[in-house]
């Protein structure tokens, strides 16, 4: 199974990295800080899962999480963001799950049990 993980600051996305390997050691994680890049992967790749930043330069999270669902209807979109106010506003859409910064062990578990994300083994 294919996990992107996008941020655009070298130090959220290596700790988000981290943490998503961690809980899912058996899963293929790319991580990138363009979600441009991110996209283009996503195309040619199946991608069952993304955990994705909000406040991005090149690209928000948002706009990101739209195009990215347009090539793969069925990918879980969890996004990380250091906003609490934007929860309301990401979690209405089936699919997609919110955690504020700082992410943790705990959080990452909880979205792979919800949305089943781990290969069988």
């Amino acid at each position: 199974m294919n996990i992107l993980v996008i941020d655009d600051e070298m130090l959220s996305l290596g700790l988000l990295t981290d943490l998503v390997a961690r809980e899912m050691p058996e899963e293929k994680i790319f991580p990138f800080t363009s979600p441009v890049d991110a996209i283009e992967f996503a195309k040619e790749s199946s991608c069952s899962a993304v955990f994705l930043d909000i406040h991005m330069r090149e690209m928000n999270g948002i706009q990101t999480a739209k195009v990215l669902r347009e090539s793969n209807p069925d990918i879980k979109i969890i996004f990380v963001s250091s906003d609490p106010q934007l929860q309301d506003m990401v979690t209405d859409i089936p699919g997609n799950s919110y955690f504020v910064k700082p992410i943790t062990s705990a959080n990452i578990a909880t979205v792979v049990n919800k949305y089943e994300l781990l290969s069988a083994s």
